[in-house]
C-alpha cells in the first residue's frame, strides 16, 4: 500500500523541516492493537531535510507492505488508523488518517 503524507505550511516565514524517519513518526493501528510504526520500522529517507515557503506543501509517498514490523501475519481485512507525528520548534504537528482493507 502506498501512504501520502502531506503537509504545508500556513506561515508567512520559510521553515525549515525534517520530513525523514529520523524526524517524522507514522504508527498503523488497529482499534488498540499497533500494527506497525516507523520508530521500529523506518522508512526511507532518514533525513529529508525541505524549506517550505510562504503556503508551499509537499507530499511524500511511503510504502507498507501490510505486515507488522516484527515479520508477523500480514494485516487483514479491518479498518486502520494512520497517525503521522512531527515536532518542530517545540510544537507536536499531528495528522491522522483512516484506512479501510476489504
Amino acid at each position: 500500500m502506498t501512504l501520502a503524507v502531506d503537509v504545508a505550511t500556513t506561515s508567512d516565514v520559510p521553515c525549515l523541516v525534517d520530513l525523514g524517519s529520523g524526524a517524522t513518526m507514522v504508527e498503523i493501528s488497529s482499534g488498540e492493537d499497533p500494527v506497525w510504526s516507523s520508530a521500529q520500522c523506518p522508512f526511507a529517507p532518514e533525513s529529508r531535510r525541505l524549506l517550505l515557503g510562504e503556503d508551499a506543501e509537499d507530499s511524500q509517498s511511503l510504502t507498507w507492505n501490510g505486515t507488522r514490523c516484527d515479520g508477523g501475519e500480514v494485516a487483514g481485512a479491518g479498518t486502520y488508523r494512520i497517525v503521522v507525528t512531527h515536532e518542530l520548534d517545540g510544537q507536536r504537528l499531528t495528522g491522522e488518517a483512516t484506512l479501510l482493507l476489504q
